[in-house]
């Protein structure tokens, strides 16, 4: 398997910027780093990276504050790469979770401890297991079906 530093060197040699025998100095290197990982960064944009999407459905437990999510965790499946939306399920109709862009978002929340319905949930995403924080903490179970 290719590493990086390889791609880099091909990409260098196909271009002609640099001969066989050539390397092409750190700070090219550096420069060429920041370019892939900008070209990955639009494909992720543009959903071009993205091999699988899932949907999974879950228990959430009244009074449930946080559930980790991998394997063996509370929400027992393959650990998602990223989770763009979820929503709460009740009885037959669905309601989205706004997902927080970052941690500072839900640290923001000063009574983490009200009661109700759904309406935010924070992904921490810790390794090996996620752990799903939800606002207001769920008042009684409700079906989580949930879209990495």
């Amino acid at each position: 398997m290719a590493t990086v530093r390889t791609l880099i060197l091909r990409a260098f040699r196909r271009s002609r910027s640099i001969g066989v025998d050539q390397t092409p100095s750190a700070d090219e290197e550096n420069e060429a780093l920041d370019t892939l990982n900008q070209l990955l960064d639009s494909w992720w944009t543009e959903r071009l990276a993205v091999y699988q999407i899932l949907q999974e459905n879950f228990s959430l437990g009244s009074g449930v504050t946080s559930r980790t999510m991998g394997s063996s965790g509370n929400f027992n499946t393959t650990r998602p790469i990223k989770i763009t939306g979820a929503f709460i399920r009740d009885s037959t109709t669905d309601y989205p979770l706004r997902v927080a862009e970052d941690r500072s978002e839900y640290d923001n929340i000063t009574d983490k401890t009200v009661t109700g319905f759904p309406s935010l949930l924070f992904v921490d995403t810790a390794y090996p297991l996620l752990t799903l924080y939800f606002w207001p903490v769920p008042d009684q179970a409700y079906a989580l079906p949930e879209q990495p």
